[in-house]
């Protein structure tokens, strides 16, 4: 064969490759890495699944593939932006969102990945240990409160969570500025606000618990799938989940689980119900404002310690219903806007009483505090030994208050 019918044949080999690459990264974008063949990415590829195979092994090898095309064009905008990443993270949000399925896909990969099954978990954890490396080298000796490795970890957490909630909210939620302002905190940088007067209380987001009917063998069996149906749609995510597999996990016929049951849907909305129903409370007393933001710290250690499988299926699943074709989406885009609105809400009544520290500014800082939250959640199912979830919720708490 001649040098140029090998150049030519080379380079139709990298086209493909990269068609291919351009295919999966829509897919895993939506409907998502679970619920995508190899066949999906051969037909929207334009190839057959065999000319597919002469290019990739498998789905996880594909994956790879298009994870290192988008870290690979981000370090080389690193490279020409300066030596600190920290300085540059509001540019680099920016530039992410600029950038089609980025944002989507690393967010779905932030959830999905958590599970020690997933093709991309060892990645993703050293990921995260990366990016707060470089972070807690960047603030070292800029921090004017706490720890510079605690500062570099929330804010990485912060910068997760809020681009979940942007995709829940779309244009709703500028996450370089959020980011900018937090930067600026940590380095001591205030300015002044002016605080609203005292609203009324705003009530914390629950799916309403439909009430049980039929007999007590019938409940407690739609208990057990409910709850080998979070079990897998943590491990595996929705998509990734078959309602034979569930069945299987039960030791029921697929036909006895659809009895009670009829669609995929109608027990996802239960899973999701029922999560809501275990963390809280709807006949709680309310508290006062001050001791309900103190009192996220033994929320958050409560749920690490015996509850953490009602963690995983949230950061599995919030993640990837982030698709707008997602049954849950709807689900999700309710819940991130009333427990955003609640947080704002908690903190202007804090204001309102004069708690606030000087500079905290409600509704920028409880988006934050929701972003928080998530973000962290998703560190300490990669690490649980390594993050301490529920001290750092509680002492960025802390900081939101007057001493």
């Amino acid at each position: 064969m001649s040098d140029t019918a090998t150049r030519r044949r080379y380079a139709n080999g990298v086209r493909t490759r990269e068609q291919i690459v351009d295919a999966a990264a829509d897919l895993f974008v939506s409907p998502g890495f679970g619920a995508t063949s190899l066949r999906d990415i051969a037909a929207r590829a334009g190839i057959s699944h065999p000319g597919l195979l002469r290019h990739f092994a498998g789905k996880d090898e594909i994956l790879d593939a298009v994870v290192d095309r988008l870290e690979r064009r981000n370090r080389e905008w690193m490279a020409a932006q300066g030596p600190e990443y920290a300085v540059s993270m509001p540019g680099l949000a920016r530039r992410n969102a600029e950038v089609p399925g980025y944002v989507q896909l690393f967010t779905m990969l932030a959830g999905e990945a958590t599970s020690f099954r997933h093709p991309s978990h060892a990645r993703m954890r050293d990921r995260y240990r990366e990016v707060r490396a470089y972070i807690h080298r960047d603030l070292s000796g800029s921090v004017v409160a706490g720890d510079a490795l605690d500062a570099a970890t929330t804010l990485v957490a912060g910068w997760d969570g809020l681009q979940l909630m942007s995709l829940y909210a779309p244009g709703g939620i500028d996450i370089p500025r959020q980011l900018e302002e937090r930067l600026a905190w940590i380095r001591g940088e205030r300015r002044a606000v002016v605080l609203p007067p005292a609203p009324e209380p705003v009530a914390v987001y629950t799916a309403l618990q439909p009430e049980e009917t039929g007999y007590a063998k019938g409940r407690e069996r739609r208990r057990r799938i409910v709850a080998d149906a979070s079990a897998l749609f943590a491990r595996d995510g929705y998509h990734g989940t078959s309602l034979k597999e569930i069945a299987d996990a039960v030791g029921i016929p697929k036909a006895t689980l659809m009895h009670h049951f009829s669609t995929k849907e109608e027990l996802l909305t239960a899973v999701l119900v029922r999560r809501d129903g275990m963390l809280v409370r709807p006949d709680r007393p309310p508290l006062a404002p001050r001791e309900e933001l103190l009192g996220l710290e033994a929320g958050a250690a409560r749920s690490a310690r015996h509850a953490p499988g009602l963690i995983e299926v949230y950061a599995v699943l919030s993640c990837e219903a982030a698709s707008p074709d997602h049954p849950a989406h709807e689900y999700f885009a309710r819940r991130f806007a009333r427990t955003r609105a609640f947080f704002i809400n908690l903190l202007e009544r804090l204001g309102a009483a004069g708690e606030l520290a000087p500079g905290v500014d409600p509704a920028r800082d409880g988006t934050w505090l929701l972003a928080l939250w998530d973000g962290l959640q998703y560190q300490w199912l990669y690490e649980p030994d390594a993050i301490d979830l529920p001290r750092l919720l509680g002492d960025h708490a802390q900081s939101l208050l007057r001493e």
